[in-house]
């Protein structure tokens, strides 16, 4: 599979500032309800509401790649790139690094860049995790607790958010300081999160192998983060040690694969499970 476009024909979002946006912009909706709900609070929340989900054992059980099927039903609102379902596109991505001789470990992070959708399997809509909203599971994560940064991406909707009614968290520091460190900072609550947290408590728990590098744990985590690594914001929070630049070469390393390699064309899944799959049983 060959790289599949350039960076002008990706992530054009269409603005539509009216107060009645309808599904005729669907995009921008899911954006605007984003801005709407996704505080400070809420975030630390539901990281809080997954670790103790994680810790007690009630969340659900299943192998990575029953996990990955499940996202054939799942059809991310906030992208404007691709309409197929989310399990294309991480076999399309995998398959762009196994095409360019990526490592295993990092073939296998973009197969599962993504699963942490699955959390719309027992989502709700009042915490945005289901189906139908999607504002908790989707969409580029922003840092919370300081001023947004979102200059690319529907700017007008960042007034939208209750937070930036607050003193302490409407300045460009906010919570934070100077050298706080990206990997320090609360981020909007979705997929990547949700997947980075599983896999850190996996990994607690001595279910990950070594040959799977914490640093595909980082990617996973900040593969959304474009104001950050791709619009070269919050560029003040950066660890003083130099290990946020290092996560972030990874991450635009990463960012060519995920996102240049979405086209509407199905990948011809059992014929690709004879590779990424290893029977375990």
């Amino acid at each position: 599979m060959e790289m599949a476009g350039t960076p002008n024909k990706y992530r054009i979002y269409i603005n539509d500032t009216s107060s009645d946006i309808t599904n005729t912009n669907v995009v921008a909706k899911q954006y605007k309800m984003m801005r709407e709900n996704q505080t400070y609070d809420y975030a630390l929340r539901m990281k809080l509401d997954n670790t103790d989900r994680l810790q007690s054992g009630n969340g659900i059980q299943m192998r990575v790649i029953d996990a990955i099927l499940e996202l054939d039903d799942f059809y991310d609102l906030s992208d404007p790139d691709m309409s197929l379902s989310n399990v294309h596109h991480l076999f399309q991505t995998a398959e762009s690094m196994r095409n360019a001789g990526k490592d295993e470990w990092f073939q296998l992070t973009g197969l599962i860049h993504d699963l942490g959708k699955i959390m719309f399997l027992n989502g709700r809509a009042v915490d945005g995790t289901s189906v139908d909203a999607q504002w908790g599971v989707v969409g580029d994560t922003y840092i919370l607790g300081c001023r947004l940064q979102n200059d690319k991406v529907f700017p007008e909707f960042d007034e939208l958010c209750p937070d930036m009614n607050d003193n302490k968290m409407n300045t460009k520091l906010g919570v934070y300081h100077t050298g706080h460190g990206i990997m320090n900072c609360t981020f909007t609550w979705g997929h990547d999160e949700y997947l980075y947290d599983v896999i850190k408590y996996n990994r607690s728990i001595g279910n990950v192998s070594d040959k799977f590098p914490i640093m595909a744990d980082n990617i996973i985590r900040l593969h959304s983060l474009y104001p950050y690594h791709t619009y070269d914001k919050y560029s003040e929070f950066e660890s003083v040690d130099g290990t946020d630049a290092k996560i972030k070469k990874y991450v635009q390393d990463f960012n060519k694969y995920d996102l240049y390699t979405k086209v509407d064309k199905k990948v011809n899944i059992e014929e690709l499970k004879e590779y990424y799959v290893i029977d375990m049983s």
